[in-house]
């Protein structure tokens, strides 16, 4: 399933499953969100109905009430932040998602500890870009990356697994595509 983005706006309500991407100083939940501004793409984070955006060829911050997209988790699961360190153990059906809407650039979300919060901002070259209320942009290494999970069928039965903490699970879902319950499989994933 495709990434959904829904355009937020003042007094508009949230998404039904936005992805959380951290926490403020405040102990406000952040949401992964993008600006389309001028032709360029800017990643960042929405807190409190804004939207705070590093541009990093201006090495500035953009922050704005309206217009910008929130993204939706709508597959239950199929985002989730990983380690760079960890790239070489993951299984084939994870990579890290290039929000880039240019096929020569890669530009990841990232995710670091920065002005007593948990906050999230373009990666470029390894260097992740935190956008902060003050206006000011860190220049920090990034803890963990946004990554994607394609999904993957049980070759036996034919549900979908996950894998989690180094095992393997098939996932039940309900009717509405939310997940219910795990189960461990005994089947090898391609790593």
């Amino acid at each position: 399933m495709p990434l959904q983005w829904h355009t937020f706006t003042p007094g508009m309500s949230l998404p039904t499953s936005p992805f959380i991407s951290g926490f403020t100083h405040l102990s406000d939940l952040t949401y992964v969100a993008r600006l389309e501004l001028q032709g360029r793409r800017l990643v960042g984070y929405m807190a409190r109905g804004v939207g705070y955006f590093a541009d990093c060829e201006g090495s500035s911050v953009v922050r704005v009430k309206d217009f910008f997209e929130v993204l939706e988790d709508c597959n239950y699961s199929s985002l989730c932040w990983l380690s760079p360190s960890e790239e070489a153990q993951m299984p084939a059906n994870i990579t890290f998602l290039n929000l880039s809407q240019t096929i020569d650039e890669v530009v990841y979300l990232g995710q670091a500890f920065c002005n007593d919060g948990l906050l999230s901002g373009p990666v470029i070259n390894n260097k992740c870009f935190i956008p902060l209320e003050s206006g000011e942009v860190v220049e920090t290494s990034p803890m963990t990356l946004l990554a994607i999970r394609n999904q993957e069928m049980c070759g036996r039965c034919g549900a979908e697994l996950r894998w989690s903490n180094r095992h393997i699970y098939h996932v039940k879902r309900d009717s509405v595509g939310r997940p219910q319950y795990f189960q461990q499989c005994d089947q090898a994933m391609e790593t």
